[in-house]
Protein backbone atom coordinates (compact mmCIF):
# COMPACT_ATOMS: atom_id res chain seq x y z
CA UNK A 1 0.00 0.00 0.00
CA UNK A 2 0.74 3.64 -0.69
CA UNK A 3 -0.45 6.93 0.38
CA UNK A 4 0.04 9.94 -1.44
CA UNK A 5 -1.85 13.03 -1.59
CA UNK A 6 -4.53 11.68 0.18
CA UNK A 7 -5.44 8.53 -1.85
CA UNK A 8 -4.95 5.39 -0.77
CA UNK A 9 -4.08 2.22 -2.81
CA UNK A 10 -4.56 -1.34 -1.83
CA UNK A 11 -3.56 -4.39 -4.12
CA UNK A 12 -3.94 -7.79 -3.63
CA UNK A 13 -4.43 -10.45 -6.42
CA UNK A 14 -8.18 -10.26 -6.64
CA UNK A 15 -8.89 -6.32 -6.24
CA UNK A 16 -7.46 -2.62 -6.47
CA UNK A 17 -9.25 -0.70 -4.05
CA UNK A 18 -8.10 3.41 -4.41
CA UNK A 19 -9.68 5.26 -1.30
CA UNK A 20 -9.71 9.07 -1.07
CA UNK A 21 -10.63 11.21 1.59
CA UNK A 22 -12.65 14.67 0.55
CA UNK A 23 -11.36 16.33 3.34
CA UNK A 24 -8.97 19.38 2.85
CA UNK A 25 -8.55 22.13 4.75
CA UNK A 26 -10.48 24.38 3.10
CA UNK A 27 -13.34 22.71 4.14
CA UNK A 28 -13.14 24.14 7.76
CA UNK A 29 -13.93 27.87 6.71
CA UNK A 30 -17.11 26.14 4.64
CA UNK A 31 -18.35 24.65 7.68
CA UNK A 32 -17.71 27.82 9.96
CA UNK A 33 -19.33 30.32 7.44
CA UNK A 34 -22.45 27.90 7.14
CA UNK A 35 -23.02 27.96 10.82
CA UNK A 36 -22.51 31.38 10.87
CA UNK A 37 -24.94 31.78 7.91
CA UNK A 38 -27.55 29.28 9.25
CA UNK A 39 -27.27 30.77 12.73
CA UNK A 40 -28.17 34.35 11.39
CA UNK A 41 -31.03 32.99 9.14
CA UNK A 42 -32.59 31.15 12.12
CA UNK A 43 -32.00 34.22 14.48
CA UNK A 44 -33.32 36.33 11.88
CA UNK A 45 -36.87 34.40 10.76
CA UNK A 46 -37.36 33.91 14.33
CA UNK A 47 -37.23 37.46 15.40
CA UNK A 48 -39.58 38.08 12.28
CA UNK A 49 -41.78 35.89 12.89
CA UNK A 50 -42.26 37.01 16.38
CA UNK A 51 -42.78 40.67 15.40
CA UNK A 52 -46.28 41.79 14.30
CA UNK A 53 -45.99 42.56 10.65
CA UNK A 54 -48.61 42.53 7.98
CA UNK A 55 -49.58 39.21 5.80
CA UNK A 56 -47.69 41.00 2.91
CA UNK A 57 -44.69 42.04 4.22
CA UNK A 58 -44.40 38.18 5.82
CA UNK A 59 -44.94 36.51 2.43
CA UNK A 60 -43.01 38.69 1.09
CA UNK A 61 -39.77 38.06 3.25
CA UNK A 62 -40.46 34.38 3.71
CA UNK A 63 -40.38 33.88 -0.40
CA UNK A 64 -37.07 36.45 -0.04
CA UNK A 65 -35.61 34.05 2.68
CA UNK A 66 -36.23 30.78 1.51
CA UNK A 67 -33.42 31.23 -1.11
CA UNK A 68 -30.93 31.97 1.53
CA UNK A 69 -32.26 29.15 3.54
CA UNK A 70 -31.16 26.65 0.74
CA UNK A 71 -27.94 28.06 -0.20
CA UNK A 72 -27.36 27.81 4.07
CA UNK A 73 -28.54 24.07 3.93
CA UNK A 74 -26.61 23.89 0.83
CA UNK A 75 -23.22 24.87 2.42
CA UNK A 76 -23.65 22.93 5.42
CA UNK A 77 -24.56 19.50 3.73
CA UNK A 78 -21.27 20.35 1.30
CA UNK A 79 -19.01 20.73 4.79
CA UNK A 80 -20.65 17.33 6.18
CA UNK A 81 -19.86 15.47 2.85
CA UNK A 82 -16.36 16.62 3.08
CA UNK A 83 -15.85 15.88 6.51
CA UNK A 84 -17.18 12.65 6.13
CA UNK A 85 -17.29 10.98 2.49
CA UNK A 86 -14.51 9.10 0.91
CA UNK A 87 -14.54 7.54 -2.67
CA UNK A 88 -13.93 4.09 -3.28
CA UNK A 89 -12.94 2.97 -6.59
CA UNK A 90 -12.74 -0.77 -6.81
CA UNK A 91 -11.05 -2.46 -9.38
CA UNK A 92 -11.79 -6.59 -9.46
CA UNK A 93 -11.27 -9.02 -12.81
CA UNK A 94 -15.28 -8.26 -13.34
CA UNK A 95 -15.84 -4.88 -12.30
CA UNK A 96 -14.86 -1.22 -12.05
CA UNK A 97 -17.34 0.12 -9.81
CA UNK A 98 -17.40 3.63 -8.25
CA UNK A 99 -18.59 4.84 -4.31
CA UNK A 100 -19.12 7.46 -2.76
CA UNK A 101 -19.83 7.56 0.85
CA UNK A 102 -21.79 7.41 3.91
CA UNK A 103 -23.25 10.60 2.74
CA UNK A 104 -25.61 10.59 -0.38
CA UNK A 105 -23.84 13.18 -2.81
CA UNK A 106 -24.22 14.87 -6.02
CA UNK A 107 -21.83 12.51 -7.98
CA UNK A 108 -23.12 9.40 -9.10
CA UNK A 109 -22.24 5.86 -8.37
CA UNK A 110 -20.67 3.95 -10.75
CA UNK A 111 -19.99 0.38 -12.31
CA UNK A 112 -18.48 -0.25 -15.21
CA UNK A 113 -18.03 -3.93 -16.73
CA UNK A 114 -14.46 -4.30 -16.95
CA UNK A 115 -14.48 -6.35 -20.46
CA UNK A 116 -16.40 -3.01 -21.92
CA UNK A 117 -13.48 -0.99 -20.64
CA UNK A 118 -11.20 0.51 -23.64
CA UNK A 119 -8.59 2.24 -21.68
CA UNK A 120 -7.54 4.60 -18.88
CA UNK A 121 -5.96 8.01 -19.63
CA UNK A 122 -5.35 11.18 -17.56
CA UNK A 123 -6.38 14.40 -18.68
CA UNK A 124 -4.95 18.25 -17.35
CA UNK A 125 -7.75 20.28 -16.61
CA UNK A 126 -7.43 24.57 -16.42
CA UNK A 127 -4.96 25.74 -14.01
CA UNK A 128 -6.02 28.99 -12.06
CA UNK A 129 -4.63 31.70 -10.76
CA UNK A 130 -5.51 32.68 -7.12
CA UNK A 131 -5.17 36.76 -6.06
CA UNK A 132 -3.45 37.50 -3.00
CA UNK A 133 -2.71 40.55 -1.88
CA UNK A 134 1.20 39.70 -2.20
CA UNK A 135 2.97 39.54 -6.00
CA UNK A 136 2.89 35.65 -5.57
CA UNK A 137 0.04 34.28 -7.25
CA UNK A 138 -0.20 30.14 -6.78
CA UNK A 139 -1.48 28.12 -9.26
CA UNK A 140 -3.23 25.26 -8.83
CA UNK A 141 -3.35 22.51 -11.60
CA UNK A 142 -6.55 20.16 -11.75
CA UNK A 143 -5.70 16.45 -12.70
CA UNK A 144 -8.51 13.96 -13.99
CA UNK A 145 -8.21 10.19 -14.39
CA UNK A 146 -10.96 8.96 -17.03
CA UNK A 147 -11.67 5.73 -18.21
CA UNK A 148 -13.63 4.74 -21.78
CA UNK A 149 -15.62 1.91 -22.57
CA UNK A 150 -16.09 0.11 -25.89
CA UNK A 151 -19.31 2.49 -26.38
CA UNK A 152 -17.41 5.70 -26.53
CA UNK A 153 -19.03 6.45 -23.52
CA UNK A 154 -16.30 8.30 -20.83
CA UNK A 155 -16.19 8.45 -16.94
CA UNK A 156 -14.30 10.96 -14.62
CA UNK A 157 -12.91 8.40 -11.75
CA UNK A 158 -10.64 10.88 -10.12
CA UNK A 159 -9.88 15.19 -9.91
CA UNK A 160 -7.15 15.48 -8.18
CA UNK A 161 -5.65 19.76 -7.81
CA UNK A 162 -2.10 20.24 -6.62
CA UNK A 163 -0.20 23.73 -6.80
CA UNK A 164 2.68 21.43 -8.91
CA UNK A 165 2.52 20.32 -12.24
CA UNK A 166 2.50 16.81 -11.76
CA UNK A 167 -0.21 14.33 -12.77
CA UNK A 168 2.06 11.84 -11.08
CA UNK A 169 -0.26 10.64 -8.58
CA UNK A 170 -2.69 9.84 -11.26
CA UNK A 171 -0.68 7.96 -13.87
CA UNK A 172 0.56 5.75 -10.74
CA UNK A 173 -2.95 5.19 -10.28
CA UNK A 174 -3.81 4.79 -14.09
CA UNK A 175 -0.46 2.37 -14.50
CA UNK A 176 -1.35 0.54 -11.43
CA UNK A 177 -5.05 -0.71 -12.97
CA UNK A 178 -3.69 -0.93 -16.46
CA UNK A 179 -1.19 -3.53 -15.15
CA UNK A 180 -4.44 -5.43 -13.40
CA UNK A 181 -6.33 -5.33 -16.42
CA UNK A 182 -3.42 -6.61 -17.98
CA UNK A 183 -2.34 -9.47 -15.78
CA UNK A 184 -6.12 -10.51 -15.39
CA UNK A 185 -6.32 -10.51 -19.24
CA UNK A 186 -3.47 -12.64 -20.00
CA UNK A 187 -5.15 -15.32 -16.92
CA UNK A 188 -8.16 -16.01 -18.99
CA UNK A 189 -5.88 -16.87 -21.80
CA UNK A 190 -4.43 -19.30 -20.24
Amino acid sequence: MFESTNFEIEKDRNTILIKRQWFRVEHILIALVALAWNGFMFFWIFMFFKSNAETKIIVFMTVAATMHILIGWFMAYYSLCAFFNKTYIRLTKHKLSIKHEPLPSWQKNIDIDVSKIKYFWVKSGISKNIEQSSSQKPVYYLYNLWCMDTNQKTYKLISYIHTKKSPEPLEKIKQEMEQFLACHKTQKLD
